[in-house]
């Protein structure tokens, strides 16, 4: 591309901001950094170009070789301790220059209230202390070009190295210096390898060519071009190899134009036939792996994302599941336990009902072996008192039975409930108001014969009288046989039986009574055990509706990154349609 075709290139700011939006969108810091480093280094307009290589491969010798004076120290061992940047032009210059583009840049962000200040400046890549600029008035030194001339890789303080490699990160170009006798090493190979994922363009440059002979020397370039081939494979192109001597004398101190500064200016014509003159094509080959590197960035810290996400929902699922089996467990026992103690309250309900019956017979024999006792201390019959006494012991013996029942059910429950999981307060047994409730039946006075009759003795008596002694005998015959017949009748067997039979007709209600305390009782305490389990079984319920939750959470969370994905393959196409649409519009001389 001619000087000419390049002055008609605009470039348009902003081109992967879906990228940058789902780099932000995921905190990829590093990846946003890289759209934006990319975006910047796409618009600036000088020309980064690192030299780089092992120390004392002959780096810094290069440069003042280039230079015609000793601006760096050389020797076998490291003497390089900082950066220089060799620039064309002035300091005064370059500092009008930045001033301008300051100016410029406030001007343009007060009319467009857009700071686009970063995409315009190259803020320093280095602290001020690690950077010296060196300035040449060389009037064939490229217009925006910087040759940076670093310290050896692998220095003993890492900072040197990392700042390297930040140099080469945001250069257009690199050099990257070997010895003629010891080539390619693994140290160079891992180098050039890391720098060629980095930047589009590298130019080998084979040191201290005068160290051997020309064949020696052809065989060592065939050697290096064959393995760099080798390395590089059908991946990517292999860098151009060059071979130079810059061993300086006191001769070319003096003479600039001597052989050495003429191997050295090789370089920079290289500079300007292939960095240079292809510049807009580079620059879009560096924007290309710019872009491959953050894609990766942002696939990775997607990825990561993912499977973290992923994994907390899958351990949250899990969870879930081993809580909802145990619930599982836990309410099958549950039921287990209230099926046998329903059977076994059942079973109580109806053993209670048998030995009611009974004690109510019971009873009214007590009540009526008691009355008995009394009666036989009783001369006289008093109904009144009688209902009196006979009501007095049916209270007692109310009362007392349903003490004895309240007591019963009471521990027998205890017993039915001592295996239970849980501890269950018992329910009171609820007695019926007694005051009252069970009346003796008197609304019909109880009657009974207290003597026999004379009349059958008298019958007899006067008969036979008759028969002696005439109508007189007669008489005294009759009067004789009604105090011989009758007699005082035992009343009390005959009481006993008829206060037994309203007894019994007592206890009818007594009983269905009783039974109903019962049957309540037994109720209650169902009642109270299902309040004590519900917890358990509804957990069963909570704890599956959990386990759907999360799994729904699963599949969401699947979903969302799957979004997330193809997202990002868009942008990355969009980006990549935009690589496309750069690379032929550069073909065509024109950027849009």
């Amino acid at each position: 591309m001619s000087k000419e075709r390049q002055t008609t290139v605009k470039r348009r700011p902003g081109r992967f901001q879906d990228l940058l939006g789902l780099a932000a969108s995921l905190s990829g810091r590093e990846a946003v950094q890289l759209l934006a480093e990319a975006e910047r280094r796409y618009q600036r307009d000088e020309i980064i170009i690192p030299v780089v290589g092992h120390f004392s491969a002959g780096k810094s010798t290069f440069v003042n070789t280039l230079l015609g004076e000793d601006v760096q120290d050389v020797g076998p061992q490291p003497t390089t301790g900082s950066f220089t940047e060799i620039r064309g032009g002035s300091p005064l210059s370059h500092e009008l220059l930045s001033c301008a583009r300051q100016v410029w840049a406030k001007i343009r962000a007060e009319f467009t209230r857009e700071c686009s200040a970063g995409l315009d400046e190259e803020p320093g890549l280095l602290p001020t202390s690690l950077v010296r600029r060196e300035y040449t008035s060389n009037p064939q030194w490229p217009r925006g070009l910087v040759l940076v001339d670093t310290p050896g890789l692998e220095a003993a303080d890492k900072q040197y190295d990392a700042a390297t490699w930040r140099y080469v990160e945001n250069a257009d170009a690199c050099i990257y210096f070997i010895t003629v006798t010891t080539p390619l090493t693994e140290a160079d190979r891992q180098a050039i390898q890391q720098l060629a994922v980095m930047i589009p363009r590298i130019l080998i440059v084979i040191s201290k060519a005068d160290m051997v002979d020309s064949g020696e020397l052809q065989q060592v370039k065939h050697y290096v071009t064959e393995t760099l081939a080798e390395w590089f494979g059908k991946a990517g192109t292999p860098p151009t190899v060059m071979a130079i001597s810059c061993h300086q004398t006191a001769q070319t101190k003096e003479r600039q134009a001597d052989e050495n500064s003429l191997a050295a200016w090789r370089v920079v014509t290289w500079i300007k036939e292939e960095v240079i003159l292809r510049r807009e094509q580079l620059r879009v080959n560096k924007l290309e792996l710019d872009l491959h590197q953050a894609g990766k960035k942002i696939r990775d810290t997607l990825a990561a994302r993912q499977q973290a996400e992923v994994n907390r929902c899958e351990a949250a699922l899990a969870a879930s599941i081993a809580k909802h089996e145990q619930a599982v467990r836990e309410a099958n026992r549950y039921r287990s336990m209230l099926a046998i103690l329903d059977s076994r309250l059942v079973l109580l309900g109806r053993t209670r009902a048998q030995t009611l019956q009974a004690d109510c017979h019971q009873s009214v024999d007590d009540i009526l072996g008691s009355l008995k006792t009394w009666l036989s201390q009783e001369k006289v019959f008093d109904n009144q008192h009688l209902v009196a006494h006979v009501t007095h012991l049916l209270d007692t013996w109310v009362k007392d039975l349903y003490c004895r029942l309240a007591a019963s059910l009471q521990a027998e429950a205890l017993t039915l409930l001592k295996d239970f999981p849980c501890e269950v307060e018992l329910p009171p047994v609820t007695i019926p108001d007694l005051n009252g409730r069970y009346k003796f039946p008197s609304d019909t006075p109880i009657t009974v014969q207290t003597h026999t009759s004379g009349a059958p003795g008298a019958l007899v008596g006067g008969l036979i009288g008759l028969a002696l002694l005439g109508p007189l005998g007669a008489a005294i015959g009759a009067l004789v046989g009604n105090s011989l017949a009758s007699s005082e009748r035992d009343w009390r067997s005959d009481l006993l039986k008829i206060v037994g039979g309203r007894l019994r007709s007592v206890t009818a209600n007594l009983y269905n009574d009783l039974l109903q305390v019962v049957d309540n009782y037994i109720a209650s305490v169902k009642s109270q055990i299902a309040n004590v389990a519900a917890p358990v079984l509804a957990a069963e319920t909570q704890t599956a509706e959990e386990v759907q939750a999360a799994q729904v959470e699963l599949n969401r969370t699947k979903e969302y990154w799957m979004q997330k994905g193809a997202e990002l393959n868009a942008a990355f196409n969009k980006a990549q349609a935009l690589i496309h649409e750069l690379h032929t519009s550069v073909q065509g001389g024109v950027i849009a």
